[in-house]
């Protein structure tokens, strides 16, 4: 009996961007006055206060900060609340054994919102609903609530019985990792980020909770310890450039060295765009799927994808897909599977890059990607980066 993974990309529902974002507005200062403060700038003389810019208070969120935002561009029928983004995609995780994505943002109400994000508890009991049930946390927004706030999250997940990846109450929680076990399968799964926002004051200690960071002799030392206990193991860095498709030469090398030390599966984030997919010795490098829900867009931002990997009884790939889904400015917020002209567009994008780059031969089928999965385990394509 085979196993289904499907995997999606960053997850955020917080209802602002920016520690101030929509709580203050800048004041309107006219022309001559940003002349007059330039002109200022240049001399000694620091400008006067009352010509300096100043911010007043627009709207204060007093209740249930982190609540959910609902798109207003995004008809939700109100019986399906708890499908929300959900609703338009929730087949594709409900047919699956495991989901897997990376949660980038704290569930907290209570912790001061010192980042970029912060979402409520509630999303917990949105994800459990929607059958995801293994998150990473190991990424540069985990701790945008501080130290409570993260506790809040491991609360929140933990209540909802989702397991968590890349952190934990302590450094050893944070390296154990998960080992998820369906029909005799054994799979294991580590996170670590290579970004932190808080200059890694949130790494993880034998005494202080926080996050692991992507730091190779740790990572390596892991999947030794780890790849014995399982028949799947997949990492998933938080890495690699963000805002662009492009995957630099040393996320490459990285990725490379973690199949070779022990890895079956890479799944990358952090870059909110997809990313060209490698085949190595006949295992799957995906580097971005990017954003699967998100509750802002950006002009960087477009379609993404979603990733379905199939397993046989022994651990071995039977097949790995790859389906576009909408991602342009309401559906970041809440996703489809694309069948048509645009999500064609980006396969064919993601076929040419991933075989010019690394040489992996993505097959286009009715509206999504296969990577035909050699039975030898031998070395893809080495070329030059």
């Amino acid at each position: 009996m085979s196993i289904k993974l499907a995997l999606g990309g960053d997850v955020n529902f917080s209802r602002s961007r920016g520690q101030i974002a929509g709580l203050v507005r800048r004041e309107h200062v006219s022309f001559l006055a940003r002349i007059r403060r330039k002109m200022r700038s240049q001399l000694p003389i620091r400008p006067a206060p009352n010509e300096c810019l100043t911010y007043k208070i627009d709207k204060i969120l007093l209740k249930d900060y982190g609540g959910i935002w609902k798109n207003p561009e995004v008809e939700v029928p109100e019986d399906k609340d708890d499908g929300v983004p959900f609703w338009r995609i929730r087949t594709f995780f409900q047919e699956a054994h495991i989901c897997f994505v990376n949660l980038e943002t704290p569930l907290s109400c209570g912790g001061r919102h010192i980042g970029s994000f912060c979402s409520s508890p509630r999303v917990a009991r949105i994800l459990a609903a929607n059958n995801i049930h293994l998150v990473s946390i190991a990424n540069n927004h985990s701790f945008d609530a501080g130290e409570s706030g993260f506790l809040d999250t491991l609360q929140a997940l933990k209540k909802n019985r989702i397991h968590y990846i890349g952190g934990g109450m302590n450094i050893q929680e944070a390296r154990a990792g998960k080992i998820v076990k369906r029909k005799n399968l054994r799979l294991g799964f580590l996170s670590y980020t290579a970004i932190c926002n808080s200059n890694f004051i949130s790494l993880a200690k034998s005494d202080q909770p926080g996050i692991l960071p992507l730091y190779e002799p740790l990572v390596m030392e892991d999947i030794a310890r780890m790849r014995p206990k399982c028949d799947f193991l997949t990492i998933a860095p938080h890495f690699d450039l963000e805002n662009t498709s492009h995957v630099h030469k040393s996320s490459i090398a990285l990725a490379r060295r973690l199949i070779d030390q022990g890895a079956d599966l890479i799944v990358g984030s952090h870059s909110h765009v997809p990313k060209p997919i490698e085949l190595y010795r006949g295992k799957l490098i995906i580097y971005s799927l990017g954003n699967l829900i998100f509750t802002y867009t950006s002009k960087d931002w477009g379609d993404n994808l979603v990733a379905q990997i199939v397993l046989s009884e022994s651990g071995q790939y039977e097949n790995a897909r790859f389906f576009p889904i909408r991602g342009k400015n309401a559906f970041c917020f809440s996703p489809s599977i694309r069948e048509d002209a645009e999500g064609n567009r980006l396969l064919d994008e993601i076929q040419k890059k991933s075989h010019g780059k690394f040489g992996t031969p993505l097959v286009r089928r009715d509206h999504y990607l296969e990577v035909p999965i050699p039975d030898s385990a031998s070395p893809s394509y080495s070329g030059d980066f």
